[in-house]
């Protein structure tokens, strides 16, 4: 479950930060 909270928060800062 770590890893994949890990996974989904690295995903998401992902997509911020190239949506910014």
């Amino acid at each position: 479950m770590r890893a994949f909270l890990g996974f989904a928060r690295e995903r998401l800062t992902a997509e911020m930060g190239a949506g910014a």
